[in-house]
């Protein structure tokens, strides 16, 4: 199991307006040295891309002054409403959409394995419904790291990684604005071996579409793959390899970012260089990488 990273500085760069039609050669080498984690994030009143760099993951979600429309959160809250024992909940994810309305994903250990919950809120913080499993799987597998993105009406992904078949793969499952699944769990790589892929991230779009990232062991070292889905949950295309190297570098933690044209930012780590670096790879909704302005 992956030891939580923690106690990271943040480092938050903005990014507007990227997109083009024509390819962009080489991808962007955007850090300042920075062995790091890093998440892109989409601000909903200016429409623009931010890429943030963090470690520090907390047990019990809190936040302070959290503003959303109608009304500011002034307390801190905790969002896991398990009250017997000591486990632990971790690893804490959380989308909000352009209503205000937000859902918080974690890994959580209340069942003497790690599982994948759910709590989702109205725009004043109001709990919707209690802590949800997103499902209970009749075997030991641990499902961990999850990421979650929600759509202008309420519906949302969460994907995660699970071991239950003796490695690391990446799954899914859609939700709609009550809280209840759409479709059946499904995994989204489609290598046959049994190479690891961890650390996923997704991005919803207004219209549902949505595209998953992740880190794939596939090739022997650590590359960054995507995978598009349509509203419906079916795949357009295949699995996908985003970085270029031609050595046998690893390249971790990708985040993704899917605007409402269904162009996408790609940003992960990368040491190519023999050192960590932060790339990213910006592609338009033909999947072509795109220009930067």
């Amino acid at each position: 199991m992956k030891t939580p990273l923690l106690f990271l500085p943040i480092v938050i760069l903005f990014l507007s307006n990227i997109f083009g039609q024509e390819r962009l050669h080489s991808h962007k080498d955007v850090s300042q040295k920075i062995n790091q984690q890093q998440k892109i994030i989409q601000d909903i009143s200016t429409n623009e891309n931010k890429i943030l760099t963090k470690d520090e993951t907390d047990v019990i979600l809190k936040d302070k002054q959290l503003e959303m429309v109608g009304g500011i959160i002034k307390n801190d809250f905790m969002i896991n409403d398990d009250t017997i024992g000591y486990s632990d909940q971790r690893f804490p994810t959380i989308s909000v959409n352009a209503s205000g309305d937000f859902v918080v994903a974690w890994s959580d250990y209340r069942n003497d394995k790690w599982d994948i919950y759910f709590q989702r809120y109205n725009k004043f913080g109001v709990k919707q419904g209690l802590n949800t499993q997103v499902y209970s799987s009749a075997g030991n597998s641990d499902k961990l790291y999850p990421t979650v993105s929600m759509d202008m009406f309420g519906n949302f992904i969460i994907a995660w990684q699970e071991n239950k078949n003796g490695n690391w793969d990446i799954y899914f499952c859609g939700f709609d604005n009550n809280g209840a699944p759409r479709g059946i769990i499904m995994k989204v790589n489609d290598d046959n071996g049994n190479s690891y892929q961890q650390n996923p991230s997704v991005s919803v779009n207004k219209e549902g579409n949505f595209i998953i990232a992740w880190q794939d062991e596939r090739n022997g070292d650590n590359d960054i793959y995507y995978q598009r889905y349509n509203k419906m949950g079916s795949k357009i295309g295949i699995n996908e390899k985003v970085n270029d190297d031609m050595v046998n570098s690893h390249q971790l933690f990708p985040e993704v970012s899917m605007d409402d044209e269904g162009n996408f930012i790609i940003v992960w780590q990368d040491f190519r260089n023999g050192n960590w670096d932060i790339y990213f790879q910006g592609y338009d909704s033909m999947v072509l990488p795109g220009t930067l302005i």
